[in-house]
């Protein structure tokens, strides 16, 4: 269509008093009245406030029928919701796809949102790239393999801690429920958004009716694992290396399920640090809970019941996400429901106690519809996480959008893990090394919340100090990654002591950091410039270490000659007899030696076997007597080194 629909929703109609539920329904959004299979927040043009993609295409266990997606813009008027139906302008004219699942991520690592689109019956994933103002071009030829998948999702995850985003898909063949299924699909990127197919690091098995993917790091290793779901007992695990190569750990190890599930999501539901699932329709259409009771030694079990829910519940429904609705700390779950009287909103206390999630009347406003999908975000930037769902299989396909009337979020996100920063990091291990942390925050959905995430770095060295604000990187499945800038040389920065906060973000404002950490960088750096008079080398044959020995060689004087090493933890820049002294004098220790019959100077340095010792820092210079200079001495450079552990 060539003309944009507008809907408007006023504050005060929201807030009538004769309305009790806390998710209020608000009417159809804008655009085609077309089966709409999933849907997802992004905000797409950068200005802050969160817009709304649908994939559409007709057909469950076959096609009916190809669509394109509607991306519906955000207006952001105040003190209402309005949306545009702006897919003509922003997509490419005549993109269409047999669309069942989607997901956001930046594929090339420019900063703007793209869109994954995972497509059913055995036909081309798609990838949409961002321009950065929300206008998205077709780049799937360019960027993916030709390759023809049977796939109802897709997830993001950094599956080799690389800092760019992988793909996994499900797959299926074109008969969706036919035996024996698919393996499920690893496409990894080669960092600047080109995908590769995968298979022999997947390690994939059958899956029959695979549902849906899910990247979370389900035994805290900091490693993203693999979940694929689906309508056959059997929820499968992929356990992760750290490199991502992943090992079937089997169908048995989550709780198995029935043939009905659509959907299983993870999140900490318990706020005890680990991923739990919650299934729909985990036996019959009965949703279920499946706590994770991951032991400290790194054992995996799960307790999996339909017992943990009370009220409403066995209806035939799609998809589970998740919200703190009551502002208590603990992630609520809400259900789209294909058949139910309207969507579902269950209170969790987080014991996972028998009924302790329990189904609210006064959730949403009764509405009978065939609701696929559900998103979350806050589109009027009142603190509090709307609701838009996807309509799809039965009815009037019209999409809906509910305004939350509940409580603000006022609780600030949560660190639930950051990989630790050791004491001393050897300069190349810094330039090529990350921080890998955990955030939940009050919504959650297939691995997605809504923050931000920043480092605070402050480099300090010989009383001086500078700091700098960097980017943390989305790696998928509630992940995010810290690395310094690519192409980093960490040789100056020997000797320097480094601490770095990490500070998350939600729309509403709501910051936590994280205590500082700090780190010693150890290595070796050389410094000075070369002249005639400083003009020999200097050296040593490894980094310093604990517990062993190194020598420092200068070469390049006269043979047979006086000579001095001098050492001292702080740096100078004095010129004297020609040259200029780069350790400082009034710190220094000297070292008498005679250079070899080469010219050479050899001094072995010996750290005791001490772990205390590793950062312990000193710099280096070497003089010799020469009687062919005009001040009769020749100077090396200087060398910096601070001990690594061993």
């Amino acid at each position: 269509m060539s003309f944009t629909f507008r809907v408007v929703f006023f504050v005060a109609i929201c807030a009538t008093p004769l309305l009790s539920q806390q998710f209020v329904y608000q009417g159809g959004l804008p655009g085609p009245v077309v089966w709409s299979e999933a849907v997802e927040v992004i905000d797409a043009d950068g200005d802050g406030l969160l817009d709304v993609i649908f994939t559409n295409g007709q057909g469950f266990s076959s096609p009916q029928g190809s669509r394109a997606p509607t991306l519906l813009m955000n207006q952001g008027a105040t003190g209402s919701i309005v949306f545009a139906d702006e897919t003509a302008t922003r997509i490419p004219a005549g993109f269409v796809q047999q669309g069942k699942g989607l997901t956001i991520c930046d594929v090339n690592g420019d900063g703007a949102p793209d869109v994954v689109f995972a497509n059913g019956y055995v036909t081309q994933p798609r990838v949409l790239v961002n321009d950065g103002t929300g206008n998205f071009a077709d780049e799937t030829a360019t960027r993916f393999p030709a390759v023809g998948l049977g796939a109802f999702g897709v997830a993001p995850i950094d599956a080799d801690n690389d800092g760019d985003i992988d793909l996994v898909f499900t797959d299926g063949p074109s008969f969706f429920l036919g035996s024996p299924g698919r393996p499920p699909r690893l496409f990894i990127n080669d960092g600047t958004g080109v995908f590769t197919d995968s298979p022999a690091r997947m390690n994939g098995v059958n899956k029959v009716a695979a549902m849906q993917a899910s990247a979370i790091d389900i035994d805290n290793d900091f490693d993203l694992d693999i979940i694929i779901d689906g309508r056959s007992p059997g929820q499968h695990l992929y356990l992760n290396d750290g490199s991502g190569t992943f090992t079937f750990a089997g169908a048995n190890v989550l709780p198995v399920g029935g043939s009905c599930i659509y959907e299983t999501d993870w999140a900490d539901l318990d706020n005890d640090g680990d991923a739990d699932g919650f299934y729909i329709s985990m036996f019959g259409f009965a949703e279920g809970t499946a706590r994770n009771d991951l032991s400290p030694a790194g054992g995996l079990s799960f307790t999996g019941t339909t017992t943990t829910i009370s009220g409403v519940n066995g209806n035939d429904d799609n998809e589970a996400a998740f919200i703190d609705a009551n502002n208590d700390g603990f992630l609520d779950v809400l259900v789209a429901s294909l058949s139910g009287s309207r969507e579902k909103l269950y209170l969790n206390p987080g014991t996972f106690a028998g009924g302790s999630f329990a189904y609210q009347a006064s959730g949403f406003t009764t509405l009978t519809d065939s609701t696929l999908d559900l998103a979350i975000g806050d589109f009027d930037q009142d603190g509090r996480y709307d609701v838009v769902t996807a309509q799809g299989e039965s009815g009037n396909y019209t999409n809906r959008l509910y305004r939350n009337t509940g409580p603000a979020d006022s609780l600030a996100p949560t660190f639930v893990r950051v990989e630790p920063l050791p004491a001393t990091l050897p300069a190349a291990e810094l330039a090529a090394g990350s921080r890998r942390m955990q955030v939940s925050d009050a919504t959650a959905d297939s691995g997605r919340t809504l923050i931000s995430v920043e480092a605070g770095v402050t480099i300090s060295r010989d009383g001086q100090s500078a700091s700098l604000v960097l980017p943390v990187d989305y790696s998928g499945g509630y992940m995010w990654r810290f690395s310094p800038p690519a192409g980093l040389d960490a040789s100056p920065f020997v000797g320097a002591d480094i601490t770095m906060v990490f500070t998350a973000t939600d729309p509403a404002g709501n910051a936590r950091s994280t205590a500082p950490s700090t780190t010693r960088v150890c290595g070796v750096n050389a410094y000075g410039t070369a002249s005639p008079t400083n003009n020999l080398s200097i050296s040593v044959a490894a980094p310093p270490t604990v517990g062993q020995t190194t020598t420092l060689t200068s070469s390049g004087g006269p043979a047979s000659q006086q000579a001095y090493v001098v050492s001292g933890p702080s740096r100078a820049s004095l010129p004297i007899a020609g040259g200029i002294v780069l350790v400082d004098p009034a710190t220094w220790s000297v070292t008498p030696l005679i250079s070899d019959a080469t010219g050479t100077v050899s001094f072995p340095i010996t750290i005791p076997n001490n772990p205390a010792n590793a950062g312990a820092f000193a710099r280096y210079q070497v003089a010799v007597v020469d009687p062919t200079q005009p001040m009769g001495w020749s100077a090396s450079t200087g060398l910096e080194m601070a001990t690594c552990p061993l």
